[in-house]
């Protein structure tokens, strides 16, 4: 039992410094963007901007009305709507299930 103990212990002790990146950064507040429909799609939804620690930020995706058992890629470009960058400044994971779920290597908010 001692043994197995310690090896929890250890375990543990070595996923502190995983779970101090992915740390909130307290000195900066969540920002929530609005996703809207394009080309007549009932999809809309929103993305959620949470600052870490170590300049990184957790996107968050949460779609409404995806068809179901699909998996759509996506990605964060440069320029707005009318003027995007053709090409994508950070990609994300896919959104499956209405969900997706990031980390990015940038302080976006």
């Amino acid at each position: 039992m001692n043994v197995r103990l310690a090896a929890a212990a250890l375990i543990a002790a070595s996923l502190l410094p995983i779970a101090a990146m992915a740390q909130r950064d307290p000195s900066q507040k969540p920002a929530t963007v609005r996703l809207g429909s394009e080309n007549s799609s009932p999809e809309n939804g929103t993305a959620k901007l949470t600052p870490l620690l170590g300049g990184k930020t957790k996107v968050q995706i949460s779609l409404k009305d995806e068809p179901q058992g699909t998996s759509q890629p996506a990605d964060i470009r440069s320029g707005g709507c009318e003027q995007l960058d053709g090409q994508p400044k950070y990609g994300l994971n896919d959104v499956k299930g209405g969900k997706s779920t990031t980390t990015v290597p940038a302080n976006l908010t």
